[in-house]
């Protein structure tokens, strides 16, 4: 049975502290448990008097509540318990059976989804004295409380990440391939071949080879399509399992096999031996342009980049340096002392940064303040730093120390925002368990000036530069920075929107590129910023020249403005012609009324939606110029993202004019409509024939509708005795009630009695609709799979306050488990360990969009996952939208 229980946490703060100043609100529970009553606490009570008692990993608890107790920057203004919640939360997610509620502020409560209550959990003693004591007992009562079933050795770390969450969003707790990525990244070297792989279309190809490495002196190029290492194939493995392949110890040999395309379209396979060693990975990418502009392009900041940009520097002939870009574009951040060092290498002497920890005190075994030496080589040319939003950390202490120091200008957008600096330390060797580090947030930066960076809102550039976008779906403009002392909206004409696309190169480093030779040479930003404003207003004119004749072509009249006034005299409708359809292109128009006396020009609505996801959010429709008392049509083709069942959301819309203040529209509803989901049987069975061994997996079709582009994939686990000759097998359609065979070759290895392997399958438009596990006997016995099917009768626009809602399950052999959440939050679980179960719940719902979702799980290993999501609306005055027309209906079978 399914444990019923309220759920709130209205005694918590409603504040979470963060190390960069954000405010964010502790989630609200909404919604209550199962209906059904409460059985067999006897029997668990019972369970739990017999589970032997093991301790949690308190060294692993006792490390990190000590690194936050004396290190985190915002450690005053922890609440202990949210820290807590937040735990528990985490053990929550990676165990399937647990429901987490708040019991007091300091306090929480375990329930088993089935058996009900577990265990009670308090905070002893003040702040966060009692912390890792309490992390303890949550792993002790969470292990036994699973009653003999194993949970795995990851449990301590899932906790640990549970209380980094309450912190802030860059304190994050790192362990297997994330902190193997993160050490190299800050390292900048690894022991390979030096080479980047990726996953591309029909398999793993080489994406960049790092000069001087093993894989560059043996003469592998970009686009080499990686086929074999060391005799293993690559087909069904994922770039990330290739990289480990590539990885070992220093001087040891491995034997690649390659595939190439030839001049003449022929494609080649041959082999070649590497001898793995420590190769630098480039961060730094460096271009001396014709006009002698160095474009000097940082991906991230590690060891290394001081020193490659130094090199990129000292490798321009003397007298041809005419000036340097700084191209920061998407770098996330990296080693502050490394930011610092190369905004060193373009100024003489002063404050660089200051770092201030807890309280505006210094932080043990990090820099102070640095400060830039006169070094006497520091290159005598204009410098601008080219940003955009991604453009983070480290990113905008070289960008914001250049500009404090009066030395650089900023192009492009604005920058992300992060004003603060982490330290990691280790909470657990490896030499027994897995490693395990911490990131921490320890202290906030400060540019020259004292001047800090705001979370969340970053560098505004000095000279905006941002693409207009023009494409078969309509017209995108961008909100340009306010108070910069220049706009350049450059077009950005693509394939749909009168034809081919038109080619136009990277315009941000054009612009910035043109700027610096404006200056002629001069340091000073004040000169910089004179030039800046002469190359936009070169360029402002001829971009709108384009973007007049471009919006002509589709009929918009964008004349300019002729005149201003103090409001924004429109009425504005905004919806679909019809209901659009889930991942589908559909057609939404903005009808515009000039209700004043005068002319408008440049007339456009841009859509907002709280749900982004959808695709909808930011669309732009253009409606030009609008006489008084006369209408405009504005639309756009929008494809809406596939979604599992169909569902009402609000749109909002802001109406703009030139010379004009913005307008907020009234939020329009919204139904979108999805088609049911694919009901689908599987037959697998492998097959041994002249040509081969292959997996075959026969598909049938349960519904009355026919299926699309169906594609076939097997992933494979490391070390699988097979390999596979194919990476994909596809069907273009497969019609109502039909069935139909995909088959992939294999090559079994030497021994192999059975293929174990994950079976993937794909249609149109709703992506991936089976994950299927599969063990299948070499000898080509079958099995018949079916995933267990999920139905409910649920309206999508309802009342806010308490919904019933019953869901029915059923497979065709036995459900093992179902979950339910409402929001982020789990509501119940059952294990039925039958064909057939219900699940009554209540979920109350407060005003707005809320997302409901099930989860079964079969004794096959299949899951079924379905979202509804749910727009509640007060019932005063509003229709409660409980009509039949408004009900998803999913049953099963």
């Amino acid at each position: 049975m399914i444990a019923s229980r309220p759920r709130s946490r209205t005694a918590l703060a409603a504040r979470r502290p963060g190390a960069d100043g954000w405010l964010r609100a502790a989630r609200t529970r909404r919604a209550a448990g199962a209906l059904c009553a409460l059985a067999g606490l006897g029997a668990l009570a019972g369970l739990l008097a017999a589970a032997p008692a093991r301790a949690g990993d308190r060294a692993l608890y006792d490390n990190l509540v000590q690194r936050i107790d004396e290190a985190y920057l915002k450690r005053d203004e922890l609440d202990a318990g949210l820290v807590l919640l937040e735990a528990a939360e985490a053990a929550e997610t990676a165990v399937p059976w647990l429901i987490v509620d708040s019991a007091g502020p300091r306090a929480v409560r375990l329930s088993h989804g089935e058996r009900g209550p577990l265990q009670t959990i308090t905070l002893q003693g003040p702040g966060l004295s009692g912390l890792s004591a309490a992390l303890e007992q949550l792993e002790d009562g969470v292990r036994a409380g699973a009653a003999g079933t194993a949970l795995g050795r990851g449990l301590p770390v899932d906790i640990a990440s549970g209380v980094t969450a309450a912190l802030d969003r860059h304190s994050v707790v790192m362990t297997g391939q994330r902190l193997e990525s993160f050490d190299e990244r800050i390292r900048g070297k690894n022991v390979s071949i030096g080479a980047l792989v990726a996953l591309i279309e029909d398999g793993i190809r080489i994406k960049e080879v790092y000069a001087g490495g093993p894989a560059a002196e043996a003469g592998l190029r970009p686009q080499d399509r990686l086929l074999r290492v060391d005799g293993i194939s690559t087909l069904g493995l994922g770039a990330a399992q290739v990289s480990r392949m590539l990885r070992g110890d220093e001087g040891t040999e491995l034997v690649l096999q390659i595939e190439r395309a030839g001049a003449d379209g022929v494609r080649q396979v041959f082999e070649v031996v590497l001898r793995r060693a420590e190769v630098m990975i480039p961060n730094v990418h460096a271009e001396l342009l014709q006009s002698g502009v160095l474009h000097v392009q940082i991906d991230h900041f590690s060891d290394q980049t001081v020193t490659l940009v130094r090199r990129a520097l000292k490798a321009v002939p003397v007298g041809k340096l005419n000036g340097v870009v700084l191209d920061v574009r998407g770098n996330g951040g990296g080693s502050m002392l490394q930011a610092c060092r190369v905004a060193d290498l373009f100024l003489k002497d002063g404050p660089v940064l200051t770092t201030q920890g807890p309280n505006g005190q210094p932080v043990e075994s990090l820099v102070r303040e640095f400060i830039a030496h006169d070094e006497g080589d520091e290159p005598a040319v204009p410098v601008v730093v080219l940003q955009d939003d991604r453009s983070a950390s480290a990113s905008e202490i070289l960008a914001g120390a250049l500009v404090m120091r009066e030395r650089a200008v900023v192009v492009g957008g604005r920058s992300h925002g992060k004003g603060t600096v982490q330290k990691v330390y280790t909470l657990r060797g490896g030499e027994e368990a897995e490693r395990v580090r911490l990131k921490l947030t320890v202290a906030e930066y400060r540019l020259p000036g004292d001047v800090p960076i705001a979370a969340g809102v970053g560098l505004a550039p000095d000279l905006w530069v941002e693409p207009i976008v023009l494409d078969q779906a309509g017209a995108s403009f961008p909100e340009p920075e306010p108070d910069v002392v220049g706009v350049v909206a450059w077009l950005d004409e693509r394939k749909g929107w009168r034809g081919t696309a038109v080619e136009r190169g990277d315009q941000a480093l054009a612009v910035a590129e043109g700027l610096t030779l404006r200056a002629r040479r001069a340091t000073d930003r004040q000169s910089l910023l004179i030039a800046a404003e002469a190359e936009a207003n070169a360029r402002a004119r001829h971009e709108d020249d384009l973007l007049v004749e471009a919006l002509a072509a589709r009929g918009i009249d964008w004349r300019r403005q002729a005149g201003t006034s103090d409001s924004l005299p429109v009425k504005v409708a905004l919806g679909f012609d019809a209901s659009p359809r889930s991942g589908q292109l559909a057609e939404l128009r903005a009808s515009v009324e000039n209700t004043g006396e005068a002319p408008l020009y440049r007339v456009l609505v841009r859509v907002q939606s709280d749900e982004r996801e959808l695709g909808l959010d930011g669309v732009v429709l253009a409606v030009g110029y609008l006489p008084p008392g006369e209408n405009g049509l504005g639309s756009a083709m929008v494809r809406v993202a596939s979604i599992s069942t169909s569902q009402w959301t609000r749109l909002d819309g802001v109406a703009a004019a030139a010379g004009r203040p913005e307008l907020a529209t009234d939020p329009q509803r919204i139904q979108l409509v999805a088609p049911p989901m694919p009901d689908l049987a599987v037959v697998c069975r492998t097959s041994q024939g002249p040509s081969g061994a292959k997996v075959s997996v026969e598909i049938e079709n349960l519904t009355d509708v026919a299926l699309t582009n169906l594609r076939l994939k097997l992933v494979l686990p490391e070390g699988a005795p097979v390999e596979l000759l194919r990476s994909e097998a596809t069907l273009a359609k497969l019609g109502p009630r039909a069935r139909a065979p995909l088959d992939l070759p294999i090559r079994p290895l030497e021994g192999a009695t059975r293929v174990q392997a994950e079976a993937r399958i794909y249609a149109d438009p709703w992506g991936r609709v089976l994950t299927v596990p599969l063990d299948l006997a070499m000898d080509g016995r079958p099995i018949q799979r079916r995933p267990p099917q999920i139905g409910v009768k649920l309206p999508l626009l309802v009342a806010t306050g308490p919904l019933s809602v019953k869901v029915d399950l059923s497979d065709d052999r036995a459900l093992r488990r179902v979950t339910a959440w409402l929001d982020d939050e789990k509501i119940a679980y059952a294990a039925p360990n039958k064909p057939k179960a219900e699940l009554p719940l209540r979920l109350d719902l407060s005003s707005g969009q809320h997302r409901f979702t099930v989860e079964v799980e079969d004794d096959d290993g299949i899951l079924t996952r379905r979202v509804w999501r749910l727009l509640a609306e007060p019932p005063a005055g509003e229709d409660s939208g409980r009509g039949e027309d408004l009900f998803v209906d999913e049953q099963p079978g």
